[in-house]
Parts: C-alpha cells; structure tokens; sequence
C-alpha cells in the first residue's frame, strides 16, 4: 500500500533501467495523478515525470511558502 495522494507535495525518487545501465531522478515537487502502473509527478520547476509506480519512492513533506510574510 502507497502512502502517497493526488497533491501530496514532497521528494520524488524513481528509476529507469535500459540497456543494463540504471539512471535515476530525485526532485521535490506534487503528484498530479495516480494510475494503475504510472504516477504523473511535477516537480518545482513545471516539469512533468511519467513514472512506473513499480520504481517510485516517495516522502511526503509540509509545503511552506516562504513568499508570503
């Protein structure tokens, strides 16, 4: 069981292995949707990451906007 939600904010590490050669990504940022295989995660930068949920990590964090006084 995940312990992970739609707009949960926090670090994101998953993996893709091709050709014998393991390459991974850690990012802070928000989960846009959860899937059956796939986790659609955007990190702080706008990116968007199609990742398989069988390679996903995730820990949740607080946001804290530190813009506003």
């Amino acid at each position: 069981m995940n312990d992970y939600n739609v707009n949960d904010f926090g670090e994101a590490h998953f993996y893709q292995e091709k050709k014998g050669c393991r390459r991974g990504i850690t990012c802070s940022g928000t989960i846009q949707a959860i899937e059956k295989k796939f986790i659609l995660f955007k990190d702080n930068e706008d990116h968007l990451y199609l990742a398989e949920r069988s390679t996903f990590k995730f820990v949740k964090s607080i946001f804290e906007d530190k813009t506003k006084l």
